[in-house]
């Protein structure tokens, strides 16, 4: 037997605020590079739920997926707009960029506190 006590992880709620298209996206919009089994295993959802999430948000044209010999890049199209009438008017790129701030902050405020 190890000495060292096992990882103990919180369990998820059984809803998030953000949807699994959102979700795609945020991470899309931070590793385009990512194949549909990574982003499944950190999202944790399943490689058959992103892959339909991925063909959603194309048909949409939220992101473009591309071909590159055999995996695909995929690029968000930050002017697109969201859906909802409630936030219809703000383009993608405006939640992004304030997504990529706060982890930003996040990042330097761990950096700070780990010194």
């Amino acid at each position: 037997m190890s000495s060292e006590a096992p990882e103990l992880r919180v369990p998820l709620p059984p809803w998030t605020l953000v949807t699994s298209h959102g979700l795609v996206l945020l991470f899309v919009a931070g590793s385009p590079n990512a194949t549909i089994r990574e982003i499944a295993e950190n999202l944790e959802l399943t490689e058959r739920r992103i892959a339909d999430v991925i063909r959603d948000l194309e048909r949409a044209k939220m992101i473009t997926v591309t071909r590159e010999g055999r995996r695909n890049r995929y690029a968000l199209n930050r002017d697109a707009h969201f859906r909802h009438p409630l936030v219809a008017d703000m383009p993608i790129k405006t939640f992004i960029s304030i997504w990529q701030r706060e982890v930003a902050r996040r990042k330097a405020a761990h950096q700070t506190n780990g010194a």
